[in-house]
C-alpha cells in the first residue's frame, strides 16, 4: 500500500502541468538532416517548403512547389508559366518560350549540381502584395531572396529579385505556384538570369 501511495504522490505532482500548453516541437528533419515536405495546405506552408528545398538541395520537393498534387511520379499534364524578367527575355527569349515543369525540374537539377559541396543555400521569399481572387486562387506580389555558393566562381553567389506569382489550390486542397513572372531589383542577377545560366 505504501508503493501505491508513493506512486500516487509522484503521478500527481508530475501530472500538475498535463493540462498547460507546452513549448512547440522544432520542425521536423529527415534522417540526413533535411527538411520533411509538410503537405501544403496554406500559402505560407507552401513558400516554406520550396525554402527548404533550396536548402536541402532537393529536386523532388522542390519541383513539388509546382504541382498541383503531392507526388511528382508523374509530371504530364501539368500547367506551369514562367515569364522571364525583360532584360533576360532579350537575351534568351527562344529559351523560355516553352518553359514547363520538366524545364523546372533540369534547372533545379543542375543548381543542385553546381553548389559547392557542405553548403547550403539560402532562399527567401516576403510576400509584399496579396490580391485574393477566389477561395481558390491568389495573386502575390513577392520579393526574393537565393544566396548559395557554387563551384562555379562565375555565378554570383547573391541572386534576389521581385516577382508576380499566381497560386492556386487543388480540388485536393494543396496550394501550388501555376505562374511566375519574374522583375529586376537593385541586383541585376536574378533568378531568370540564374535560370538562364543553368538550365543546359
Amino acid at each position: 500500500m505504501k508503493c501505491i501511495g508513493v506512486l500516487l504522490l509522484a503521478t500527481s505532482l508530475n501530472g500538475c502541468n498535463l493540462f498547460t500548453p507546452r513549448e512547440p516541437e522544432p520542425p521536423t528533419i529527415s534522417g540526413g538532416g533535411q527538411f520533411l515536405w509538410q503537405v501544403p495546405t496554406q500559402p505560407e506552408i507552401l513558400f516554406v517548403n520550396l525554402s527548404h528545398a533550396f536548402a536541402s538541395l532537393n529536386p523532388i520537393d522542390y519541383t513539388r512547389s509546382f504541382s498541383p498534387v503531392p507526388t511528382t511520379d508523374n509530371l504530364v499534364g501539368i500547367t506551369f508559366t514562367f515569364i522571364p524578367t525583360p532584360e533576360t527575355a532579350a537575351q534568351a527569349a527562344g529559351l523560355f518560350a516553352n518553359w514547363d515543369i520538366f524545364s523546372e525540374r533540369r534547372f533545379f537539377e543542375n543548381f543542385r549540381n553546381q553548389v559547392a559541396p557542405r553548403t547550403s543555400p539560402a532562399f527567401t521569399i516576403t510576400i509584399t502584395e496579396r490580391l485574393i481572387v477566389s477561395q481558390r486562387e491568389q495573386q502575390l506580389a513577392i520579393v526574393y531572396r537565393l544566396q548559395a555558393t557554387y563551384t562555379n566562381q562565375n555565378l554570383a553567389s547573391i541572386c534576389e529579385g521581385q516577382s508576380q506569382l499566381i497560386i492556386k489550390q487543388s480540388e485536393q486542397g494543396f496550394w501550388y505556384i501555376e505562374s511566375w513572372r519574374d522583375f529586376r531589383r537593385e541586383i541585376p542577377f536574378t533568378i531568370s538570369e540564374l535560370k538562364r545560366l543553368l538550365i543546359n
